[in-house]
């Protein structure tokens, strides 16, 4: 429906829907198809160096600012820096620097909390974006993700200066997969494309995460016989305690499995009602 709609950028006086803003079925398989396969899971599981890199800082800062200290830890606050932080490798190879800085330093975090609850909001009445944060004379609404698409630019500009020059740069990140597309796919993804990709990519999977390690603590910690099983299981493993577990290995504890499941069913990370039309059956037409 027309709910979603108002997700979309403003990128130079512009509207540009999506994947999660576009209404239209043909547009949206026309932006997922050059971007697909990077989402399977063979594709997400060969960045899992990058991603044990950030596992790694996020244990290390938790340790030697909390536990050797005694210090309170807002673990909630934290699971935010940590996401943004694991996003933003997956997609540049470069933090933003939340957990470096033990704080949302230059407020995309929070801006983007203030633009989910917006989004929810003005979705119900559609048209009154065009009036506050999409006007074109005054905008009227959460406060824009500056730094962060900043941020998203300088890097896709020094990208596209680098593989010039450098064409085996290592292990490809989610910003060599969308340079690629553009490539392959000339006649759907240009640069402003790719720029909305890369924005998406860490907007739509930094929050949602945390949400979902949130959801899984707060449960756990309400039901200490979970914790308690949980925890023996996973000492049981007997896993190195100096670096990140692979995901192979911790995808075979079937509790650790069922706590995770069963904390996504419990409490979904995106808390809206995903609007649809529906199809009416008359006399075997469909019709809307």
């Amino acid at each position: 429906t027309e709910f979603y709609q108002n997700n979309s950028l403003l990128l130079d006086g512009k509207i540009v829907h999506n994947m999660f803003s576009t209404a239209s079925p043909t547009e949206h398989a026309c932006l997922v198809k050059p971007v697909a396969k990077y989402y399977s899971s063979s594709s997400v599981l060969a960045m899992e160096t990058q991603m044990n890199l950030v596992i790694e800082e996020f244990c290390t800062h938790l340790e030697k600012r909390f536990l050797e200290n005694g210090d309170t830890c807002d673990l909630g606050e934290w699971f935010g820096f940590y996401t943004w932080d694991m996003l933003s490798q997956l997609t540049f190879s470069q933090t933003f620097g939340y957990m470096q800085k033990a704080k949302d330093f230059d407020d995309s975090i929070r801006s983007n909390a203030l633009g989910a609850d917006y989004f929810g909001l003005i979705g119900q009445i559609p048209f009154l974006d065009s009036l506050l944060a999409k006007n074109p004379v005054v905008r009227i609404g959460p406060p824009p993700l500056s730094n962060a698409i900043q941020f998203t630019v300088t890097r896709l500009q020094e990208r596209f200066e680098k593989r010039k020059t450098d064409k085996n740069r290592g292990k490809a990140d989610f910003m060599d997969h969308f340079i690629n597309a553009m490539e392959e796919h000339p006649d759907i993804v240009d640069t402003q494309r790719v720029l909305v990709y890369l924005i998406g990519n860490v907007v739509a999977g930094s929050d949602t995460t945390a949400i979902t390690l949130r959801a899984i603590f707060d449960f756990l910690l309400h039901n200490p016989h979970a914790l308690k099983k949980l925890q023996d299981e996973v000492i049981a493993a007997d896993f190195n305690p100096d670096k990140a577990v692979p995901y192979s290995s911790a995808r075979s504890l079937s509790y650790l499995d069922a706590v995770i499941r069963e904390s996504m069913r419990m409490h979904p990370s995106v808390a809206m009602l995903l609007e649809r039309y529906v199809l009416i059956v008359l006399n075997q037409k469909c019709i809307f």
